[in-house]
């Protein structure tokens, strides 16, 4: 069986690979990857990286145990002013709100988790002369398993 941990990252992924704007959405995203050691081969932005940042885990009544599990979503874009024509700071804002929605639309990421909220955002750019620039959203998800079962809620 899956791991709770693995099931809440899968669902996070398809969550995000809504964000288009035939779904209502501000923009569409091109691709969502998850964290890969020899990289995402990225042909279009804009698109999202999903990286796992650090998991807390806290005794529970048992037999379980809850975690926290904290996540970078990474938003790159290459802003055109002929496609948006405001300032690279008003478009990344539109993929908060974009994010935002498609990631608080389910806290319960399904029924497996106890919560999930955004506790943060910044933008990034890259080494000066490139043409990328991005926000990264930390999301933070609480959730339990058992102790001794990382597939058993």
């Amino acid at each position: 069986m899956t791991a709770i941990r693995e099931r809440i990252m899968q669902n996070i992924a398809v969550v995000l690979e809504q964000i288009s704007t035939a779904n209502g959405y501000n923009n569409t995203l091109q691709g969502v990857y998850r964290f890969e050691q020899k990289g995402n081969s990225t042909v279009k932005e804009p698109f999202l990286e999903i990286l796992p940042v650090s998991e807390d885990i806290q005794p529970a009544p048992e037999p379980y145990v809850t975690c926290t599990l904290t996540l970078n979503l990474d938003v790159w874009v290459r802003h055109s002013k002929s496609e948006f024509d405001g300032s690279t700071d008003a478009y990344l804002i539109t993929f908060l709100q974009d994010i935002t929605r498609a990631i608080m639309s389910d806290t319960s990421r399904g029924g497996l988790a106890i919560d999930t909220k955004i506790t943060g955002n910044y933008p990034f750019v890259t080494v000066e002369g490139q043409p990328y620039a991005g926000v990264t959203v930390t999301v933070e998800i609480r959730y339990r398993h058992k102790r001794d079962d990382l597939t058993s809620l």
